[in-house]
């Protein structure tokens, strides 16, 4: 099983934009890694591949799949599988992740709960076929369109797999304001020891699709919500998630990335306080 405990602490970056990749090849040392965000682990452009493998020389790159190969009922396809072992290989990422995908059956089986036991169980399924291809963990991230902010649903999905935990807390922040829950109830009810990496956006979701967009700074709910989770767990990796709309977005994004980093390491000494008390 996937422990976040056990993973590399690869600290606060952000999700990788071809705009801000030539400002990032100069100054590495500004965001500890990046998350390279893709459609989907097959048909990848050869000039974004050879663009990112540019970045690599300087930072860690990890792919992230907005369209993992787990969506579609029944055995994962072998091509895909093997494109996503490749990228993994080709960037010497330490995990792969991907959004906990679902279709327009998922939307009917929300108030059908056997139905909706076997739509979990087919998702882990082909989840875990995924992590075995690649051979490095696999995350997944709860998305809040159909029924991806019930907590109960994610967690019988990783019953069935032994991947890991991704949680988008700016979505998750964004659902429990229009749906009137409180994030914290549904972090409590997810398997917190399988947490690896959160998003951190002012999340927008796109109703019906697998795309949200991030339209500006980190919103201070959400930077509660950071806070709150790391006095619960020791969290190897954050992700500032941004959509740029002109030069500037670069500082403010890696300014959004710097506090993650105080954030993480004020965790990181208060956890070390209590041990020794």
């Amino acid at each position: 099983m996937v422990s976040g405990a056990a993973l590399p602490k690869l600290g606060s970056g952000f999700g990788y934009r071809p705009q801000w990749a030539p400002e990032l090849r100069r100054r590495p040392e500004a965001s500890d890694w990046v998350e390279w965000i893709i459609e989907s682990c097959l048909d990848i452009p050869d000039d974004l591949l050879r663009d990112v493998r540019s970045l690599r020389r300087g930072v860690q790159v990890v792919p992230h799949s907005v369209e993992p190969p787990i969506a579609e009922p029944g055995s994962v396809d072998r091509t895909q599988l093997r494109a996503c072992a490749g990228l993994v290989s080709d960037m010497a990422a330490p995990w792969l992740s991907g959004h906990l995908h679902f279709t327009d059956d998922a939307r009917a089986a929300a108030a059908d709960p056997e139905r909706m036991r076997s739509l979990a169980c087919g998702l882990g399924r082909r989840a875990a076929q995924v992590q075995r291809a690649v051979g490095v963990p696999f995350l997944l991230e709860n998305l809040t369109y159909a029924v991806g902010a019930v907590p109960q649903f994610v967690t019988e999905v990783l019953e069935h797999c032994d991947c890991g935990l991704m949680v988008n807390l700016g979505l998750l922040s964004r659902a429990a304001d229009e749906s009137g829950f409180e994030p914290m109830e549904f972090l409590a009810a997810v398997p917190l020891e399988r947490m690896a990496e959160v998003h951190l956006s002012a999340g927008v979701a796109q109703p019906g699709t697998a795309i949200h967009r991030h339209p500006g700074s980190v919103t201070d709910h959400v930077w509660e919500l950071l806070e709150e989770l790391t006095s619960l767990v020791s969290l190897p990796a954050t992700v500032v998630e941004r959509d740029p709309h002109r030069p500037g977005d670069l500082s403010e994004a890696l300014s959004d990335v710097s506090r993650a980093r105080r954030v993480l390491a004020a965790a990181g000494d208060d956890r070390e306080s209590r041990m020794r008390a």
